[in-house]
């Protein structure tokens, strides 16, 4: 009998190492099932990180490219300003050439032709004397 004892513990034994194997199989395979999630988290952060930094490469360069030429136009700005400021008036440079008195120009006795004889006389020494 002793030995039918221990051939029913050792089939109990067997039986939970049967047990014991199968779970750590499917705890095996669990892990597995993860490891694949997490490989596959991981590639796809690797591609999320590689289409940030494109992105962000990207806006750094046309902020880089903004801010050339925002401190272009700035300059060009401030030398227009300079200019604005060093230049004479536009009445000092170019004075229009005072008429002479206006004369009442009639027709009834020549004076029409003679008035418009001394403007353009006027306006003729006028233009010879700032050439």
């Amino acid at each position: 009998m002793k030995i039918f004892e221990h051939y029913a513990e050792l089939r109990r034994q067997h039986a939970e190492y049967e047990d014991t194997v199968r779970t750590l199989e499917c705890d095996i395979a669990s892990l597995q099932g993860r490891v694949d999630q997490l490989e596959e988290l991981n590639k796809q952060l690797t591609e999320e990180r590689d289409q940030f930094l494109e992105r962000y490469y990207r806006l750094v360069t046309q902020f880089e490219l903004m801010g050339g030429s925002f401190d272009r136009a700035r300059a060009g700005i401030t030398d227009s300003i300079g200019y604005l400021r060093g230049r004479p008036d536009k009445r000092d440079q170019h004075e229009t050439p005072s008429l002479p008195p206006a004369e009442a120009l009639t027709n009834g006795n020549g004076q029409l032709e003679q008035g418009f004889a001394k403007i353009a006389a006027s306006l003729g020494g006028a233009h010879q004397s700032t050439d």
